[in-house]
């Protein structure tokens, strides 16, 4: 992996972790407003559903201009973070529309919550942490929060809104944990396991070859001899006079 898919990579991991940090701080004021003041009028819940759902979908939109080119090619984010605003926007003109399905969205909401942490907790596995676990007791707790709203285990009125404001600041606060805590140990497993090769790397050297030492041709002999003399060649049988 070179280095701009590794300095692409960190870009989209911060933008996922801040997306995950603001929707878990919405998920906190929406738990506390509506446990503290269970009595709130439908119509105010509603606005307040619409504007998280809006900022929401804002946040994905903003997340995918932010990513790197390679890496948004492959994701919805913005698409995504379109329908959202979409959504939120119709909540709010619609209240009446939408007023006995709160409690139902909100379970949903709680339940997505709880199998987003389930996610981690498969994530931390498959990296080698050893307290994934932990994910597991967290998702569960968001999930039965979730179900007990969706199937009216527990009396409408105003014990529904705290159940519900309940199950949105304790998604928030399990969420924000999650962002923070398994963010650290990702990035701890990126440190160890991934290696930037260098952008112009040394080219290597190599030993000079040996040079060839010429071979020794020995001198040819004549095949006869001649006479300084007189320059004729002289035969066998006079050389042996």
């Amino acid at each position: 992996m070179n280095l701009y898919q590794m300095e692409g990579k960190e870009i989209m991991f911060k933008n996922v972790k801040w997306s995950a940090i603001v929707t878990a701080a919405l998920y906190i004021a929406s738990g506390a407003l509506l446990f503290v003041y269970p009595q709130l009028s439908e119509n105010l819940i509603c606005d307040v559903i619409g504007i998280a759902v809006i900022v929401w979908g804002l946040i994905h939109i903003t997340s995918y201009f932010m990513m790197d080119l390679q890496e948004s090619l492959f994701r919805n984010d913005f698409t995504e973070g379109v329908i959202m605003v979409l959504i939120g926007i119709l909540v709010i003109y619609q209240k009446l529309l939408f007023q006995q399905l709160v409690p139902f969205l909100l379970s949903i909401v709680i339940i997505a919550s709880g199998i987003m942490k389930l996610q981690d907790g498969i994530d931390a596995h498959r990296i080698g942490f050893p307290n994934g676990w932990i994910y597991l007791v967290l998702a569960s707790i968001s999930v039965v929060f979730g179900l007990v709203i969706m199937f009216e285990l527990i009396p409408a009125g105003q014990l529904i809104f705290k159940v519900l404001g309940a199950g949105l600041f304790y998604s928030g606060v399990t969420d924000l944990f999650s962002a923070l805590y398994l963010s650290a140990q990702i990035k701890k497993y990126r440190e160890k396991n991934d290696e930037v090769e260098p952008l112009n790397p040394e080219p290597v050297m190599s030993e000079p070859a040996e040079e060839a030492q010429p071979e020794i041709i020995p001198p040819v002999q004549p095949a006869m001899n001649f006479d300084p003399d007189t320059g004729e060649p002289i035969k066998k049988e006079e050389e042996q006079f």
